[in-house]
C-alpha cells in the first residue's frame, strides 16, 4: 500500500467509530434509577425501578411522563450516504 496509513488502518478506524458510536449510546441511557417522576413528582412504580436499576438504565419519569421525553433516534451520519 502506498501512502501515509498503514496496512489495516481503515479496519482500525471503522472500529473506533463503532465504539465511540456504542459508548455515546451507552452514556444516553446509563444513569441514576430516580423513585419519584422529575415531572409529575408521582412515585414510579417500584417494578419499573427495579428492572431499570438490575439493568443498569437511568429513569427519571414514571411511565405516563417518559412518552413526553421519548424521540426517535436521528441517524445524522446516514442521512448525507442516502
Amino acid at each position: 500500500m502506498y501512502g501515509f496509513a498503514q496496512d489495516g488502518a481503515e479496519q482500525q478506524a471503522a472500529q473506533d467509530l463503532a465504539d465511540n458510536a456504542i459508548h455515546a449510546a451507552r452514556e444516553l441511557i446509563t444513569g441514576t434509577v430516580l423513585t419519584e417522576c422529575l415531572d409529575c413528582g408521582e412515585d414510579i412504580a417500584p417494578e419499573r425501578v427495579e428492572f431499570l436499576r438490575s439493568k443498569g438504565m437511568k429513569c427519571h419519569y414514571c411511565i405516563h411522563c417518559q412518552s413526553n421525553h421519548d424521540t426517535a433516534p436521528r441517524v445524522r451520519m446516514l442521512d448525507n450516504i442516502l
